[in-house]
């Protein structure tokens, strides 16, 4: 027969004296490890149990009617959730039912340990993993996701992850599935840390416990555990000296006092940290750190109220490395809409890296690098240059401001528009105070786009406000919204090294707007507030992605921004050369036709083309060049060869003697219309060795704003 039991358990208050209410759970446990589920019944006759945990009624007490059986001794915990890692508001241990007696304890510090990764299941090597450093200093090793070692001196470091058996965990509390070894010699001191970001001062004014499972190999090893706030006093909880042999649990709790950390947000730390021999080897595991902030009662132990390490499974442990893992996956790189904008990798194809100062007139605009249009307030303004990083640079000649812009054409544009969008600037200057800018989206429903061609100079930007906005446009442009969000305005800042400064922006979204299928055009800019004459703005990359986290562009070769490239752009010439220069290199040659007449050889027009080595978007404007003129557009080389040797050569006009066959988006041809010579090869015999050849470059323009 089961019984009701005595009345310990009815109604409770939480640490702040408050009543409890059904947040709160009550689990009914063995009074020994491990702690397993032991049922109490809604019934004498213990045929229905009741749910373990069991919730409170939002009056903060239990059912009446709990029936335990009298021949078991139980252990009862009260925690804030319905899991064992919720915070434990009492237990209550050695529970016997009818007799009313118990050992009740109010638990002071939360069960739920700080440390992430303590049982070291993570780590950043390939174990076993040789440290060494043989001049003296200071360095610091990440060694595993949430820790860090810093090392003093010169010395060697040999660590491993040992992984352990149930066999080996049978004396260790919480079945620690690894342990890290770590074998020092010679150093002044080695420090194994974790660091809390954001709160210098956590449990201030509290208590703290820490405690780690560890063994020595050699004699006592002196252990050391450590509170270390970023800009206070540190904090020496005790010093252990670790036996050889099996793991012991090493624990320690210390009431905290007030913890004076000036430091504020993202700059304040504490380091919970374990001083290790210089030389001397230590296997660690099960680091646990807790501690409250709550008034501490008179009856409060330090020693007695450490819970002990709370067991949890290796995937659990996993998941809460998320932290350890959110920077980098933010700052992972995501595949980018724009074209050429990492740019370090942009080709320069037309103008080459280094761009002298353009007369556009006043706010006018041109392309300076591959899908790189750039505005300026003032006419001759800009230089551009490739930074030492490779980066994309503007020079200002006078004051004024910039934008960079960016067009794509309507399949890219509706993608995008059905997105939620982000971008990340990464860029810098020179310009003390820095230098304000603000990131817009832009799209038009218009059949066409500004001339931004020599000699009109128009892009989307028309004037720019104070921040680099655009005020005033050419065309009817709508901007894409920032969903409840202000502009997304910013000031480039100077940097103490070469890094570059990323700023990231999210919130872009026409998604669910019938605009966003019927856009022609989409245009990002990137605009300035003013910028010091010969003061510099570097630009390395912007990054425009689908989603909410913006990222630098995904790493790319130089050949596939190329090709990317030759989408809008393609010349035949070198890389690095100009269009319009005389470059031998990589000239297009083909076969004419010739004949013998007399003591002369004479060469004639015959059919000729080529293919691109990318789709364009649109049917480019192709213009021939001589390699060996300079500057002078639609004109070919043509060359007799007679006995092997080059005999006679010039330069003729394209449309003399040809005239365009065919032009599209993947080549173009050319027929004759001349049955005049273009070359002749005079006082040899008939039966020397001929052939006639012409030789070009050309370039392929269909980028948007020009064509």
């Amino acid at each position: 027969m089961f019984i009701r039991a005595a009345n310990p358990i009815w109604s409770f208050v939480d640490l702040t004296g408050l009543e409890l209410n059904d947040e709160y759970y009550m689990f009914f446990l063995t009074n020994t490890l491990p702690y397993l589920t032991q049922p109490v019944f809604k019934d004498p006759d213990g045929i229905t149990p009741w749910a373990d945990p069991l919730q409170f009624l939002a009056n903060g007490t239990m059912p009446e009617n709990l029936y335990f059986n009298p021949g078991l001794v139980y252990r009862l915990e009260i925690r804030q959730g319905n899991s064992t890692s919720d915070l434990l508001i009492y237990q209550v241990e050695n529970f016997i039912p009818g007799t009313g007696t118990s050992n009740e304890e109010t638990a002071i510090f939360s069960a739920q340990n700080m440390i992430s990764n303590p049982q070291f299941s993570v780590v950043n090597f390939i174990s076993p993993y040789t440290y060494v450093q043989t001049v003296p200093g200071t360095y610091q090793l990440d060694i595993a996701p949430g820790w860090f070692i810093t090392f003093v001196g010169a010395g060697t470091t040999v660590l491993t992850q040992i992984p352990l058996s149930g066999v080996d965990n049978m004396n260790v509390s919480g079945n620690p599935p690894y342990a890290l070894d770590i074998n020092s010699t010679n150093w002044e001191t080695v420090t194994l840390t974790q660091r809390f970001e954001g709160n210098g001062a956590i449990f201030s004014n509290g208590a703290i416990a820490m405690s780690a499972t560890m063994r020595a190999y050699v004699s006592n090893q002196p252990v050391s555990f450590l509170y270390q706030p970023s800009s206070a006093p540190s904090i020496l909880l005790d010093t252990f000296f670790v036996t050889v042999g099996t793991f012991n649990v090493y624990q320690v709790a210390q009431i905290t006092g007030f913890i004076n950390n000036a430091d504020e947000g993202n700059s304040a730390y504490v380091d919970i940290s374990l001083a290790l021999p210089g030389t001397g080897q230590i296997d660690i595991t099960n680091v646990q750190f807790i501690g409250q902030s709550v008034p501490l009662p008179d009856s409060f132990d330090v020693v007695e109220d450490i819970p002990l390490f709370q067991e949890q499974t290796n995937e659990r442990t996993i998941d809460q490395l998320f932290s350890y893992y959110l920077n980098p996956l933010l700052d992972k790189p995501i595949p980018s809409y724009l074209v050429g904008w990492d740019f370090p990798l942009n080709p320069a194809q037309f103008n080459g890296s280094s761009v002298a100062a353009v007369n556009t007139g006043a706010n006018g605009s041109f392309y300076a690098w591959d899908q790189t249009i750039v505005f300026q307030s003032v006419t001759s303004s800009a230089v551009i240059s490739r930074g030492a990083a490779g980066e994309f640079v503007i020079t200002p000649a006078s004051n004024g401001q910039f934008a960079i812009i960016q067009y794509l054409n309507q399949i890219q544009a509706r993608k995008i528009l059905n997105n939620d969008i982000a971008v990340n600037v990464s860029a810098l200057t020179n310009q003390v105070g820095g230098v304000k800018a603000t990131v817009s989206l832009w799209y038009t429903k218009a059949g066409s786009l500004p001339n931004v061609a020599p000699g009109t100079y128009d892009s989307l930007v028309l004037t720019l406000d104070a921040n680099g906005h655009p005020a005033t446009f050419n065309g009817t442009w709508i901007e894409v919204p920032l969903v409840n969000l202000p502009a997304a305005t910013f000031t480039i800042g100077v940097s103490a090294n070469t890094n570059f400064n990323d700023y990231p922006f999210t919130g872009w979204s026409l998604a669910g707007n019938a605009d966003a299928d019927l856009a022609t055009f989409f245009a990002i800019v990137v605009g300035t507030g003013t910028v010091n004459a010969i003061q510099t703005l570097n630009i390395n990359s912007v990054g425009m992605c689908p989603g909410d986290v913006a990222t630098i562009p995904a790493p790319q070769t130089f050949d596939q921004v190329l090709h990317e490239c030759q989408h809008f752009y393609e010349k035949s010439y070198d890389t690095t050369a100009k269009p319009g220069t005389i470059e031998l290199n990589s000239q297009i040659i083909f076969d004419q036709t010739y004949n013998y007449l007399s003591t002369n050889f004479y060469g004639y027009a015959a059919p000729f083309g080529a293919v691109f080595n990318t789709i364009k978007r649109a049917i480019p404007v192709v213009t021939l060049y001589s390699p060996n003129l300079l500057n002078t557009p639609n004109s070919v080389h043509a060359t007799m060869y007679a006995n092997g040797a080059d005999n006679a050569d010039g330069d003729v006009t394209l449309s003399t003697y040809w005239t365009p066959l065919a032009s599209g988006t993947k080549g173009f041809s050319y027929k004759p219309i001349s049955a005049a010579n273009i070359v002749t090869s005079t006082a040899l015999a008939s039966t020397v060795p001929a052939s006639c050849i012409i030789a070009f470059h050309f370039t392929a323009d269909a980028r948007l704003g020009i064509v």
